[in-house]
């Protein structure tokens, strides 16, 4: 790498799927969604990583707590984060279709992708969400 910035030419953002308006668009080599576009769009991937990172900076089981996969299979994975103070459930559809997880318990929706909820059976195609135990 050189200095002053000179790997400029290398930077090409990656592919990746991004679902916007209810379909998925492949975003190849040079095509990505610009910055400012998705800063507008509250429900774009950089502002749902956005909300991510802040849950868990005020989360300590997500910055601290213990590591449980409760299940890993083709499209879902589910892991749960837990400190003794908190317990943050985060479950995420990787698939190209629906899956179903079915969330034990009560918890609270910290943040959601394409509405994906514990209160649901069926999680949508490239969702997920984060959610916090509630203690009764």
């Amino acid at each position: 790498m050189r200095e002053g910035g000179g790997d400029q030419p290398l930077r090409h953002p990656l592919p990746a799927m991004v679902r916007q308006h209810e379909h998925v668009r492949d975003v190849g080599e040079g095509r990505g969604v610009r910055h400012h576009a998705q800063e507008r769009d509250l429900h774009s991937v950089l502002n749902f990583t956005r909300d991510v990172i802040a849950s868990r900076q005020a989360s300590s089981a997500l910055r601290r707590g213990d590591f449980e996969v409760l299940e890993k299979s083709e499209n879902v994975l589910a892991f749960l984060r837990d400190d003794g103070d908190e317990s943050v459930l985060c479950v995420f559809n990787l698939g190209h279709g629906e899956a179903a997880y079915h969330a034990q318990g009560d918890w609270a929706v910290l943040q959601s992708l394409e509405n994906a909820s514990p209160s649901k059976a069926q999680l949508p195609l490239l969702s997920g969400y984060i959610a916090r135990k509630i203690v009764r």
